[in-house]
């Protein structure tokens, strides 16, 4: 849903152009947001199929690969853009030794097992705010002009170089049979993670097991194997607070990564990572007033058949108990400003868990883990 609208600016007054965006945020925009007419999609009948992605209608069979894909027109729509995608995500990278996948099938997992995905959706703070306290202090039209597009341009610059970074890093994890091998087949083992980690065995070790969906700027989406999706999302905030926009601040972001069997319906499986990531960044402002240095990773393990796309009912059916507390560490601090006081529910707490119930006394001992939950 898109809502737009449109002021007249005064050019030959000094403050011409911040007026006009001011009245254009604050007053036209939401009446645009709040007057127009939201369409009401069907969401199927009785004699409908369903999209393999997204869960609405199906409208067109695709065949590929000798097997049947039933696609929404949202789907299908998307999918006629495939290789002019592929073509900008290819120049951005300059993919060398190890190519995208173009099936989440070829993300990776073991044969025999149930696989999993992680999609990640991670979002920059407080940048509509940053961007107005920034054009703000423009001395005239053409000032705040250039400052917005330089502004603009930090933030594309910062997107990109924190998702190339992660990508030079993922690069550095595959090992060959020669150096490490799993019944004969190839691993991708990832460094920096968690301890002990089990390997991430690839079908083709020329696959890299990520995919960036959406990028450019402090918007970030990608897919990439399901055991791989905390330490990629934790790797990608750490990467974000690295880079340094035009206002001179660092670049903090929240994340929300959903881990879901590769047949689950893609879209609900975004809008959980979508939610997970505003809720990561409610908790950054109640932490940190101003919201905007602090990085927080929240994420949920989908197991089994559709979940909620909402945390709070999730939190609520699946680990709280009434008067009695939860077992919910997260959302967790992943980087955050020097400003900013310390806080027990951080990355580096949460593998410290982790390592704890990899020790004798609990590893392989799944039903004590599982008792102690109940």
């Amino acid at each position: 849903e898109v809502a737009i609208g449109h002021m007249e600016v005064n050019w030959g007054e000094q403050r011409g152009l911040a007026q006009a965006w001011e009245k254009l945020r604050l007053e036209v925009m939401p009446k645009r947001k709040e007057g127009r007419a939201m369409a009401q999609p069907l969401a199927g009948l009785g004699v409908t199929a369903e999209c393999a992605f997204t869960g609405k209608p199906a409208v067109k069979d695709l065949r590929e690969h000798g097997r049947t894909t039933l696609l929404s027109a949202e789907a299908f729509a998307k999918h006629t853009k495939v290789e002019s995608a592929k073509g900008r995500l290819e120049k951005l990278f300059s993919f060398t030794e190890f190519k995208p996948p173009d099936e989440f099938d070829q993300l990776g997992g073991e044969r025999g097992r149930a696989r999993y995905i992680a999609v990640i959706h991670a979002d920059g703070n407080r940048m509509s705010r940053r961007v107005i306290e920034y054009s703000q202090q423009a001395s005239d039209n053409r000032d705040m002009m250039e400052r917005m597009r330089t502004f603009s341009a930090s933030v594309n610059q910062a997107g990109t170089q924190a998702l190339q970074a992660v990508h030079n890093w993922l690069c550095k994890a595959p090992k060959t049979e020669d150096e490490k091998t799993a019944g004969g087949k190839p691993q991708w083992v990832v460094k920096d993670t968690l301890e002990g980690q089990e390997m991430v065995r690839l079908v083709d070790l020329n696959i890299l097991p990520f995919r960036p969906l959406v990028y450019g700027g402090d918007d970030v989406t990608l897919v990439c194997e399901g055991r791989l999706g905390l330490p990629i999302a934790a790797r990608l905030l750490q990467e974000f607070a690295h880079q340094t926009l035009a206002d001179g601040l660092p670049l903090f972001a929240c994340a929300g990564v959903a881990i879901v069997h590769t047949n689950y319906p893609f879209a609900r499986a975004y809008a959980l990572a979508d939610d997970l990531c505003g809720k990561a960044k409610k908790q950054a402002r109640e932490w940190d007033p101003e919201g905007a240095k602090l990085s927080l990773l929240h994420w949920h393990f989908a197991t089994s058949g559709r979940t909620p796309e909402a945390w709070e009912e999730i939190a609520g059916w699946e680990y709280a108990v009434k008067e009695a507390g939860d077992l919910v560490m997260r959302p967790v601090i992943v980087a955050q400003d020097a400003s900013v006081g310390t806080h027990w529910q951080s990355w580096e707490h949460f593998l410290a868990q982790i390592k704890g119930f990899r020790k004798p006394e609990w590893a392989g001992k799944r039903n004590k883990v599982k008792d102690l939950r109940t």
